[in-house]
C-alpha cells in the first residue's frame, strides 16, 4: 500500500501510515520483550485505558513526526487531516481511564517495564 496515490482518501493515507508505523513498533516491541524478559514487570489492570488518538503520539515517540510532516508538505498534503482520520478510542467518562493511560505513559518515560491489561470491548450488540 502506498502512502500517497493520486485520488487516495484521507483514511487510506492514514491506514498506510499506520501500517508503516506498526512495522517499526512491532520490531521495537520484540526488542523490548527480549531486553526485559529476565526483569520484574508491573502489570496494571484497569477497566479502561483512555489513550486518545495514537498516530500523533507514535510519530513523536518514534522521532518521525518532523520527517513525515515534511514529506506531507512536499506532497501537498495536510498531516492534520490524516491525524484526525483516526477514531478516538474514548471509552467511558475518562477519569480512571485517563489516569491509567497516564500511569503507563509515565512508566515508559521512567523506563519501568509495565504492561496494561484491560477489558476487550465488543461493540456488537444483540437486539
Amino acid at each position: 500500500m502506498k502512502l500517497y496515490q493520486k485520488g487516495s482518501t484521507t483514511y487510506e493515507r492514514y491506514a498506510s501510515l499506520s501500517l508503516l508505523l506498526n512495522e517499526v513498533i512491532e520490531g521495537n516491541l520484540k526488542k523490548t520483550d527480549e531486553s526485559v524478559k529476565d526483569m520484574r514487570k508491573a502489570i496494571y489492570f484497569s477497566m479502561e485505558f483512555l489513550m486518545g488518538r495514537l498516530i500523533t503520539n507514535n510519530l513523536y515517540n518514534l522521532g518521525f513526526y518532523s520527517i513525515v510532516k515534511r514529506a506531507f508538505i512536499d506532497l501537498g498534503l495536510n498531516i492534520n487531516k490524516v491525524e484526525l482520520a483516526e477514531t478516538d478510542t474514548g471509552l467511558g467518562n475518562g477519569g480512571l481511564g485517563r489516569l491509567a493511560a497516564g500511569f503507563l505513559d509515565s512508566s515508559v518515560s521512567l523506563r519501568i517495564p509495565v504492561y496494561g491489561n484491560s477489558i476487550r470491548y465488543n461493540t456488537t450488540f444483540l437486539l
